[in-house]
């Protein structure tokens, strides 16, 4: 097809959708190519900012008509840009904003713009949650799309285990609704198999639980030096602690090149069991610092991330306990990460997370503990060699600890995606995405 009829039908879209669109020499489009990890720089041909599903739908026309690919932007939080495919179509779905809540059967729409922080302001407003992310302005269905893990998923589950109801767009221009009694093999695939590989979602319906407005809990930090009690007191909390305790313990430095070990979380439960298990942790050492309070659950929930960084980030499920070789060895690797640099974090799994079966959804990794995250950070929009350097080598060391797989919403390009996200699910997969999508127009992982 000529480039004059590319240019003829690119006027005719957008003369007819509601949105904008955004070619790379028009105002607004470099900054709508800024994602939240500043170190990706992707030139989409087009950027669609698009109002209701019928800008989606000519969208898709539009892409199929000129054989190119389309990649979905919601939060803009996709490690490796994947929310943005240079030469393709990126649709921008951030303008769609509708929650609605039906608070008797405690279900909740949510649009594919909605960002974690604006789901959580609606539903608590009910007294009511969802298990989300902690970083507030990752978006909701993106987030789902890969699973899901947050400060409730020990005890209500991943963000995909409380879908009831996508949806969806698919390449032929049909909009579906799916769940376990429609579509039933796409509604398996849609929990865990990451964004962007069958259509355009464009809504989600969620089942909600009840949450307290004001929980115990935040952030005890020490110095390092004490990272082998600190580490080991952690694990006999955790191996039986109870699905409503979730408590991320992590390493950070600042520019004063102090190195201190952390846990940030809270417990599920009455002010005074809160406080009784805290004051145990407060007893491991002596902290230099705690925030321990009661306050509003919205105030631990939605975290400040800092943003304008360039972020270079691997990581590893553990299956297993944090044994003191491992925890020795993540305290020698972070004593070279590079002063302010980043840091070693691990998620606890476990709970509510383990208890669905592994063939249930899309999502393999029920039988891991924990998600170890060795991420490196820079003021700036690259990530200098040296700082890479430290995370590599770090992942290196540490990988014989870990299972081989990988969690697709922490996304390395650098892995065998299919294997390390998918595992034995990887072909039924694929069957899948032939059906919906056979002429492979969404450039999610299952189109490599």
């Amino acid at each position: 097809m000529t480039e004059s009829k590319l240019i003829s039908d690119l006027e005719t879209l957008k003369k007819t959708i509601s949105g904008d669109l955004l070619l790379s020499s028009d105002h607004g489009y470099q900054a709508s190519c800024y994602l939240f990890n500043r170190a990706i720089h992707k030139m989409p041909l087009m950027i669609v900012v698009i109002l209701d599903v019928t800008d989606i739908i000519k969208t898709i026309e539009f892409a199929t008509k000129h054989h190119l690919p389309i990649s979905l932007r919601g939060g803009g939080h996709s490690i490796c840009g994947s929310c943005l495919i240079d030469g393709g179509v990126a649709i921008d779905m951030r303008a769609l904003k509708t929650i609605n809540i039906d608070h008797d059967l405690k279900i909740v729409s949510v649009d594919a713009g909605v960002l974690n922080q604006e789901l959580d302001h609606a539903t608590q407003e009910h007294k009511l949650a969802l298990p989300l992310g902690t970083c507030s302005s990752v978006g909701v269905v993106g987030a789902t799309l890969g699973g899901g893990i947050g400060f409730l998923s020990r005890k209500y589950g991943l963000t995909c285990d409380n879908a009831v109801q996508f949806t969806m767009l698919t390449a032929a221009g049909n909009l579906i609704k799916v769940n376990e009694h429609s579509y039933k093999d796409l509604f398996w695939a849609l929990r865990g198999a990451g964004s962007n590989q069958f259509g355009v979602i464009t809504q989600i319906d969620y089942q909600l639980h009840p949450m307290p407005e004001l929980v115990y809990g935040g952030t005890i930090s020490w110095s390092i030096n004490l990272a082998n009690l600190i580490f080991k007191n952690y694990q006999k909390l955790m191996s039986d602690a109870p699905d409503d305790l979730f408590l991320y313990i992590f390493t950070s430095s600042d520019q004063t090149s102090n190195p201190i070990i952390s846990v940030f979380g809270f417990y599920f439960g009455n002010r005074l069991k809160s406080e009784q298990l805290f004051s145990k942790l407060l007893n491991w050492a002596k902290p230099l610092t705690s925030d321990l309070k009661t306050r509003p659950y919205l105030e631990l929930q939605s975290a400040h991330y800092q943003e304008g960084l360039a972020i270079y980030w691997k990581h590893g499920f553990i299956d297993g306990p944090l044994t003191d070789k491992l925890t020795k060895l993540i305290i020698a690797v972070n004593k070279r990460c590079p002063v302010a640099s980043g840091g070693i974090m691990l998620d606890p799994l476990g709970g509510a997370i383990n208890k669905v079966d592994r063939s249930s959804t899309a999502f393999i990794h029920r039988n891991s503990q924990y998600i170890c995250s060795i991420t490196g950070l820079y003021a700036g929009d690259f990530v200098p060699d040296f700082v890479k350097d430290w995370v590599n080598e770090s992942y290196q060391a540490l990988s014989p600890f870990f299972n081989g797989n990988a969690y697709q919403n922490y996304e390395d390009i650098e892995l065998d995606e299919s294997r390390c996200y998918f595992g034995e699910h990887f072909e039924r997969l694929k069957i899948i995405k032939s059906l919906y999508d056979p002429q492979n127009l969404f450039s999610g992982i299952l189109s490599k």
